[in-house]
């Protein structure tokens, strides 16, 4: 049991350490296409939420960073602002 708990804060340390690496060119991206920086922000925290909800299934091999932004590139036309009418 103690070596879940262990496990688990060593995936919460992970997942910080990416989100205070790649939150600000997550932001900067999501902000160049939906022009606004709270919706910027949202799209990127959900983007974080979902890594999350797969934190065990993370694979180092894979490259974190092309991962958050390939996901905030398929998030970002799943939001209203960016459908068209």
């Amino acid at each position: 049991m103690d070596e879940n708990i262990g496990k688990e804060n060593d995936l919460y340390g992970q997942i910080a350490a990416y989100f205070h690496t790649y939150f600000e060119g997550l932001h900067r991206y999501a902000f160049t296409i939906l022009k606004d920086n709270d919706d910027a922000k949202d799209a990127v925290q959900a983007v974080f939420l979902k890594l999350w909800e797969k934190r065990t299934a993370i694979d180092e091999q894979q490259s974190v960073k092309s991962y958050l932004y390939t996901a905030i590139y398929r998030y970002l036309p799943l939001l209203p602002e960016c459908k068209e009418t």
